[in-house]
């Protein structure tokens, strides 16, 4: 079964997720979509990411989720995916930016206990530091599950539309935050 595209958006980001929903469908790419209600920054907001996720989790079971960010477009077939799917080899897979920084725009958890786990302890850590950057919290807990097997996203899957070292993008990001963040407080 082909992993399931999800992610919510709250109401700084309708115009940007019309968008999103469009590049799904183009590519045919069964998705998930909600609008969820501002917690009043943009950090809180980014931090509801994890709990969206387990209860995505919950609701399209043995599914494995690619959670894309409300600003992310689909610009190629992203086939990667599909075969992660179909491989229990990998827990999840991320993007680390340069090597070091993991990039939650693009995230695929396949449906293994150690992806769930992780989705758990992600939770958590974003409740115990609402005011950290969901990314953040992610890199926390991913250290936390033993055993998690983590395949490396590379940069076309999470690629940054102003960041021509890249490459060619897959899932390109807009960035919409460099001028929404301000806005939603």
């Amino acid at each position: 079964m082909p992993p399931i595209f999800v992610s919510f958006w709250t109401p700084a980001y309708a115009d940007e997720v019309a968008g999103l929903i469009e590049s799904l469908r183009a590519f045919n790419l069964p998705h998930d979509v909600r609008p969820l209600p501002s917690r009043g920054t943009w950090e809180q907001n980014c931090g509801m990411k994890a709990a969206f996720l387990r209860e995505m989790r919950a609701e399209h079971p043995g599914r494995s989720l690619v959670w894309l960010d409300a600003d992310a477009r689909v610009r190629q077939p992203p086939v990667l995916f599909e075969t992660l799917d179909l491989l229990d080899a990998f827990d999840v897979a991320v993007h680390y930016r340069n090597g070091s920084e993991l990039l939650s725009g693009t995230l695929f958890f396949n449906d293994t206990e150690a992806a769930n786990e992780l989705l758990r302890l992600w939770v958590t850590e974003c409740q115990f530091f609402p005011h950290v950057w969901d990314q953040v919290c992610l890199s926390v807990a991913a250290s936390r599950v033993a055993g998690l097997k983590t395949y490396l996203l590379p940069p076309q899957y999470c690629c940054v539309f102003d960041d021509p070292k890249m490459g060619p993008p897959v899932i390109e990001h807009r960035q919409a935050s460099r001028t929404l963040a301000k806005a939603i407080q």
